[in-house]
């Protein structure tokens, strides 16, 4: 899923479209590149349950048109 598809999604959670309102997308890199600082831990820790490599730094997006790599 790309960080626009995601934004896509978390805009209509209150019936709202980009047609609408789509002010937040110039901070959406933003928010996903936090998202992903704050999930790493999570991240790594389930990595490691299920036996797959865990990542040595967080994964950054710099375009909304990114799929983050996690």
């Amino acid at each position: 899923m790309t960080v626009n598809e995601a934004y896509v999604i978390a805009l209509s959670l209150d019936d709202t479209t980009t047609e609408q309102d789509d002010s937040l997308r110039v901070h959406m890199v933003n928010y996903a590149n936090l998202f992903m600082v704050e999930t790493f831990r999570n991240e790594n820790a389930i990595r490691k349950m299920n036996g797959r490599k865990v990542l040595t730094s967080v994964p950054f997006v710099t375009s909304i048109d990114e799929t983050p790599l996690y």
